[in-house]
């Protein structure tokens, strides 16, 4: 299953204003949720870093995985561009910290079907909504996406203008990518996943 030469990054730099507190930190399951992404990811990666806006932003990610953003304040994009200057012959396989939902059966589909022809493999709904913070970007996309940053810092639009390969997701397995971004969200999360259960089933 591990694939040589890919790397993983888990999007915690964000400053969490609707949350009111650190994202990367809330425990949903059994870890801070920055640890319980990189545990997901680690599977598929040769290493697993952590991006963040300074050193001392998360508590507790060791130094060897911190990966600081070159550019801090400019959303996801930041963390992504950071990581492909840093290390440019690597595949990176990213995934935000906000998305407690992503589950194994999820990462597995997304590394079987990934294209490593195009630019990016990342997932859509049956309606053609794209969810650009779980994907696959590769070492080939890192010129092209520091032109585009020059101008536009969304990595949605980033991919629907490069050479991306969209797998496409019904409603159910689509919906859990979605974002936990307020403590209402938070809430209704935690009702309807039992603590601890790190829900599993193939697709």
């Amino acid at each position: 299953m591990r694939d040589r030469g890919i790397y993983g990054l888990v999007l915690a730099g964000g400053k969490s204003e609707r949350m009111g507190v650190a994202k990367a930190e809330l425990i949903y399951f059994d870890r801070p949720q920055w640890a319980y992404c990189a545990n997901l990811l680690a599977p598929y990666c040769d290493k697993v870093f952590v991006s963040m806006e300074h050193a001392d932003q998360i508590s507790d990610v060791p130094t060897e995985m911190q990966l600081v953003d070159d550019h801090p304040g400019s959303g996801p994009f930041a963390g992504i561009l950071s990581a492909l200057k840093k290390y440019p012959d690597n595949t990176w396989l990213i995934m935000a910290v906000d998305m407690p939902g992503t589950d194994r059966a999820v990462m597995n589909r997304l590394i079987r079907f990934r294209d490593p022809d195009a630019c990016i493999s990342c997932f859509s709904d049956e309606q053609g909504n794209i969810e650009p913070l779980l994907s696959f970007w590769e070492a080939s996309v890192r010129e092209e996406a520091e032109n585009f940053a020059r101008h536009n810092q969304s990595p949605l639009e980033f991919i629907r203008k490069t050479n991306s390969h969209v797998i496409e997701l019904d409603e159910k397995q689509f919906g859990k990518l979605k974002s936990i971004n307020t403590p209402e969200s938070r809430k209704q999360f935690i009702r309807k996943h039992s603590p601890g259960k790190d829900s599993y089933e193939e697709i």
